[in-house]
């Protein structure tokens, strides 16, 4: 995990108590030692001060963005914004803000009026609600969103403010993109023979990234247990009513972090320890060579270096040489755009798709010809025959573990046994209509899938047969129609294929909660619409800056491979422009 160090005049400004500033008042605050501090993935340096304009139009839009940040200094942050400030109630924290998404032309001037009072409105889609936990939950009423905002000022230079406002806290989610980070909590799967741990989307201001805010904050999250959506197919390893009643600790060289953990009032003790310790060092983001050290009840009950828990996380490893690669069909075998790589040259009658497991040493393929297509399994240059399995139709076949395929077959997602061949369909509602696209994540408990061009999301849960089955459907977002294709970008997050009412774009990036939707640079104007995409998602241990999906973004347009950067380019083998379909990535 990678760890960007601030300077350590942070930490001597910690010391001497400011660092309370910002930190969440629920439970105490992180004791820091003088220690250069651990930003993780954000920086709280670029946050947006948001201040009413001379310009009406940009006033209101400031004003949408202003309760992005820490919760403490919400009602400060709006009040600039009115005429005058201190007379408004606003809706309380724990209500929640409304996420709302309003298009580039969504703010208008309503009335002519004059240089000193104006009218302007703001109509968008409410999107979900934001709430102290850091989720962001599905919005269930009337989704339209229109505002009228009445402002004044005494002089034609002086800026705007409004005169009045909604009681009821927005927020614009261009802004919350801006000014929040994805900062997952993990639990550990249900019924997993290899102690998985799966996140579950949460989201923090970009100004409590600071490790000692962070760390307080997300073990608290942490400890209040996953959300109703996940919890189906996730247990955690400390008990209903585990809670934190001691600082999180960071030693003087940043290298052990200490937390403590009381289970006076939990339902039961708390017996898995490596889990738990596991749980709370990829909440924090820890990175691999620092040490994590657990307290219950004051007493220290295991210390472990962070690096003893890295196989619990399933995202690929941070390799260049995979980030290069590029593999995809072509001619009834695979080619690559390096032509050394293990697989190229893997080839069977009729082979239309491939997928390489996450170890890396077997391939599985689709082949044959129309009417009767079967699944071959192998290492490099040695596949065989799923036996006792045939479909007249099979499409994107996924590694859900070392025995088990997930594919689709004529439209149904069904499950495969590579060593007896034995299928299990597994449901989807029939009013979604047919699948026609469908995305393992990397850790194979939540599978994102298309029916009737949108996308749409499902838990995997393993029944008391150890048979999986899908979790109730969510909506990934409403906004993009006409989906074509997705693939898991990031842990948290897809890419899609699709279009967005009165956008260019047609690939765009969404978070599994629906907050955040992105286009990507480069996939619109004159470029063709792409017919497949291959992402190698995103490192989870890649907690930079950067809020770039992962690497490569394969698109198949037209027959040929092509890869995205800034912009879509062919890939090259050789001097020539790769011609295949259906492309993957190494893992």
């Amino acid at each position: 995990m990678n760890r960007r160090r601030d300077p350590l005049l942070l930490a001597v400004i910690a010391l001497l108590g400011l660092s309370g500033c910002g930190v969440p008042s629920s439970g105490p605050s992180t004791q820091v030692d003088k220690v250069e501090q651990d930003s993780g993935n954000g920086d709280s340096s670029d946050v947006e001060t948001l201040e009413p304009s001379t310009k009406e139009i940009t006033t209101v839009r400031n004003f949408l963005g202003a309760a992005a940040g820490d919760v403490n200094g919400r009602d400060k942050r709006l009040g600039r914004f009115l005429k005058t400030d201190g007379k408004q109630k606003w809706s309380e924290p724990s209500e929640g803000i409304q996420l709302v998404r309003i298009p580039s032309d969504g703010v208008k001037r309503a009335s002519d009026g004059d240089s000193y009072s104006a009218k302007v409105t703001a109509k968008g889609t409410i999107v979900g609600v934001y709430g102290q936990n850091g989720q962001v939950k599905p919005w269930s009423g009337d989704d339209e969103f229109k505002q009228t905002f009445e402002l004044e000022r005494e002089r034609s230079t002086d800026v705007w403010h409004l005169t009045e406002a909604p009681r009821q806290v927005y927020l614009s989610d261009d802004f919350f993109a801006k000014g929040y980070r994805m900062s997952p909590l993990y639990f550990s799967a249900a019924s997993s023979h290899d102690d998985t741990l799966v996140p579950d989307a949460r989201w923090l201001p970009k100004e409590l990234m600071d490790s000692e805010a962070r760390y307080p904050q997300l073990t608290d999250w942490l400890l209040g247990g996953p959300s109703d959506w996940i919890s189906s197919t996730v247990t955690s390893a400390f008990p209903e009513g585990t809670s934190r009643e001691k600082a999180v600790t960071v030693s003087k060289s940043g290298e052990r972090v200490t937390v403590d953990i009381s289970v006076d009032s939990a339902s039961q003790p708390a017996k898995d320890r490596e889990t738990m310790s596991a749980q709370l060092a990829w909440t924090m983001g820890l990175s691999s060579d620092q040490t994590l050290s657990l307290y219950v009840d004051g007493q220290e009950r295991l210390t472990r270096e962070v690096s003893a828990w890295s196989d619990r996380e399933h995202t690929p490893e941070e390799r260049d040489s995979a980030e290069g690669l590029a593999y995809f069909i072509s001619d009834g075998e695979v080619a690559a755009n390096e032509p050394d790589a293990e697989y190229v040259g893997t080839k069977a009658s009729g082979l239309s798709e491939a997928v390489i497991n996450r170890e890396g040493n077997r391939i599985a393929v689709v082949a044959g010809k129309s009417g009767r297509q079967r699944l071959l399994v192998g290492p490099a240059g040695d596949l065989e025959k799923v036996e006792k399995f045939s479909s007249p139709h099979l499409e994107d076949p996924q590694w859900l573990d070392d025995d088990t395929l997930l594919v689709l077959d004529n439209g149904a997602p069904v499950t495969v046994n590579i060593n007896s061949g034995k299928r299990q369909e597994l449901s989807i509602d029939e009013e979604q209509g047919e699948v026609s696209e469908l995305a393992l994540s990397p850790d194979a408990r939540r599978v994102a899938y298309v029916a009737e061009g949108r996308a749409w999301l499902s838990t995997v849960l393993p029944d008391e047969d150890s048979k999986p089955k899908l979790g109730d459907p969510v909506a990934v977002t409403e906004a993009v129609t006409d989906v074509g294709d997705l693939a898991w970008s990031r842990e948290t997050h897809l890419l899609l294929i699709g279009a967005v009412s009165g956008e260019d774009a047609w690939l765009w990036e969404a978070s599994i909660d629906g907050a955040y939707l992105q286009p990507r640079a480069g996939t619109t104007g004159d470029t063709a619409r792409a017919d497949a995409l291959a992402v190698r998602c995103k490192p989870a241990t890649d907690r930079g800056t950067s809020d770039l999906a992962g690497d490569p973004v394969l698109l198949q347009i037209n027959g040929i491979i092509h890869r995205l950067y800034t912009d879509v380019s062919p890939v090259q083998v050789g001097k020539e422009d790769a011609a295949g379909m259906a492309p993957f990535t190494a893992p």
